[in-house]
Order: structure tokens, then C-alpha cells, then sequence
């Protein structure tokens, strides 16, 4: 039988909840990103092959989106997204979301020091995605 009033299963939970805030945060700076560059949901849904209405399903949090249609949604605004696969120790430090552009994406200096302070995926050359 499962304690479900142990701290491992407290544990477990906190990080099960900071995936998916983490998951929320990817969806909201896709989102950011569509209305930057100014495109309407009926462009990008064009763009990956599907409904205006699925697009905000995506966006409102509606829909659980699998790994290939958030390729598609970033693919539609020129970006791609990338995901790696830690332990759950390493990387979870601060689980917002946020943007970091760097100035030059090759810049090893630049990748040494951000993946000795947090997790980062690569959307784009020259911006990341710290989770």
C-alpha cells in the first residue's frame, strides 16, 4: 500500500506540480511569442495543420498537447523547442519560466554559466528557455 502522507509522496507531488507549472510556462511563452510576432491563432493552426479552435485550446490550457504538437505549434513561429530529461535534482531550482536571450548562441562562456545555474532548452538561436 502507497502512504500517501509520507514525505517521498509529498515529494513526489511537489515535483509532479512543478512539471506542470513548468509545462503551463512553455504553452504561455509559445503564446508570447505568436503575439510578438504578431500572428492570430488562425495562422498558426493554418501553419501547423489544424483547427483555429485547437490552437486555443492549447493556449487556454484546455488540451493536453503531446510532444508533437507543441513541436508544430513552435515550428509554426519559426522556433524550436527542445526538452531534456534529468534527474529530478538537477535543474529545479526555480521552476518559473522566463525568457533569457543571449547575444550569441555559441557562446560557450554563455551555456557554461547558465547550465551551471538552472535548466535551459534551446527555442531558437540566441534564446532559451529556462525551466
Amino acid at each position: 500500500m502507497i502512504d500517501t502522507h509520507g514525505e517521498h509522496f509529498k515529494w513526489l507531488r511537489r515535483m509532479a506540480r512543478r512539471q506542470i507549472d513548468n509545462d503551463k510556462g512553455l504553452i504561455k511563452t509559445l503564446k508570447s511569442i505568436r503575439e510578438e510576432k504578431h500572428l492570430s491563432q488562425g495562422e498558426v493552426a493554418f501553419r501547423m495543420g489544424v483547427t483555429q479552435p485547437a490552437v486555443s485550446a492549447i493556449e487556454k490550457g484546455n488540451s493536453d498537447p503531446n510532444l508533437g504538437t507543441i513541436r508544430r505549434y513552435a515550428n509554426a513561429l519559426g522556433y524550436v523547442v527542445s526538452f531534456k530529461v534529468a534527474p529530478y535534482d538537477e535543474g529545479w531550482v526555480d521552476t518559473r519560466v522566463e525568457m533569457g536571450v543571449g547575444q550569441d548562441s555559441d557562446d560557450a562562456s554563455e551555456l557554461v554559466q547558465m547550465a551551471a545555474t538552472r535548466s535551459y532548452s534551446r527555442l531558437e538561436p540566441g534564446r532559451w528557455l529556462k525551466s
